[in-house]
């Protein structure tokens, strides 16, 4: 993640329904911390369409900006 930010990445994008993890997993906590320093953006597809599993929904959303609030955060689908 430092590596992609220092080479001038503008935005990264997350379908934790095809990569199946969870936004707040503790492993990614370093990451996020990356991000939130560059405020760099990140679209971020959580939603249950077109089948839902344990990796959609907002919960691990709520969790991940309770901990790390100045993540921007762009949720391109949540339904």
């Amino acid at each position: 993640m430092p590596a992609a930010i220092s080479a001038g990445v503008r935005v990264f994008k997350i379908h934790t329904q095809v990569g199946k993890f969870l936004l707040d997993d503790p492993r990614l906590d370093l990451a996020w911390e990356a991000i939130a320093e560059a405020a760099v953006p990140v679209v971020t597809h959580v939603g249950a369409s077109p089948v839902g599993n344990a990796f959609t929904g907002p919960d691990h959303l709520r969790r991940l900006l309770a901990r790390h609030p100045d993540v921007p955060v762009v949720v391109g689908g949540i339904i």
